[in-house]
Formats: structure tokens, C-alpha cells, sequence
């Protein structure tokens, strides 16, 4: 993975967790990538066996996707793979 980075805090403290939008796995470890609404704007993280690798505030849900898919074809084409269920 690249260098991690960390939004800056939200005014109140007050996210809000929308959801996965996917989930990898390589070896014994996992991967996913959360969507969080802030006051405002957008929060993704990747979290790796529960601590967060990246992070990056967006401004708008459609930039939020297309990172999240950038990050998840980035950590595909470095051996990781889709989540099963």
C-alpha cells in the first residue's frame, strides 16, 4: 500500500457509517473499504484486520467511488483477492 494518510477531524466528532464497499483477502489477512458521511463531505478508509491503512476525505459520493475502486484494482493487481462469502 501507498503511504498512509489521516483526514482531519470533524467539527462535532459525528461520522456516520454508510457501508463496505468491498471487502479482499490475501493470506491470513482482510481488507475493507468504508464509506463514512461527515458533516461534511465523505470519508474512505481501507481498514486491514481492524486498523486503518488510508484515508481520504472527498467531496462528493462520485469521487468516493471512483477512489474506492482505484484503491480496490490497486491492492487486486498486488495479490489480493475478492471476499468470498
Amino acid at each position: 500500500m501507498a503511504q498512509t494518510r489521516s483526514s482531519a477531524p470533524s467539527n462535532n466528532g459525528i461520522q456516520r457509517d454508510i457501508g463496505t464497499l468491498w471487502s479482499l483477502t490475501r493470506g491470513e489477512s482482510s481488507a475493507r473499504c468504508v464509506l463514512l458521511a461527515l458533516p461534511v463531505g465523505l470519508e474512505l478508509r481501507v481498514v486491514m484486520d481492524g486498523s486503518i491503512l488510508r484515508s481520504e476525505h472527498c467531496d462528493r459520493h462520485d469521487q468516493a467511488f471512483t477512489l474506492a475502486e482505484r484503491w480496490r484494482d490497486r491492492m487486486l493487481d498486488r495479490g489480493w483477492s475478492r471476499l468470498r462469502a
